[in-house]
């Protein structure tokens, strides 16, 4: 099960799952719902599938992308990061990369909903949100 998982991970959302563009997102959420209910059920059995690239689809928020699909998506990403260090290594250096070089407002936010959670890997992402912080206050 583990190497298919990986295979849709890696590649879930660098396609258009029809060419309908009417059927596109919706096929898009529920696959994304299906996503995001095995790894609430089973990170320790499917982390090992979560790559830089599909964290990199999850933050990233299209022009015209409906807002139950962006909220999905930072659900997702909220459940990686806090339940997983592998995963939530990967969500955080994203979230730095974009913080440091566009400012990123997605990735402000969804730190800001991990900052408030109770994790094992939270302390990193308060540090972030203190770097972050501090260098807007130089800037």
């Amino acid at each position: 099960a583990g190497p298919k998982i990986a295979q849709f991970s890696s590649r879930a959302f660098n396609y258009i799952p029809s060419t309908s563009s009417v059927c596109s997102p919706h096929l898009t959420y529920h696959i994304l719902t299906l996503l995001h209910a095995i790894y609430t059920t089973s990170i320790l059995q499917s982390e090992q599938t979560v790559t830089p690239e599909l964290v990199r689809t999850l933050i990233a928020e299209e022009v015209g992308q409906s807002q139950k699909l962006k909220d999905l998506k930072r659900s997702v990403l909220i459940t990686l990061a806090s339940t997983s260090v592998s995963a939530s290594k990967l969500v955080i250096a994203e979230i730095r990369q974009r913080l440091m070089t566009v400012r990123d407002v997605a990735s402000a936010e969804i730190l800001g909903k991990l900052i408030q959670l109770d994790f094992d890997y939270v302390d990193e992402y308060i540090a972030l949100s203190i770097e972050v912080l501090s260098d807007v206050n130089v800037v």
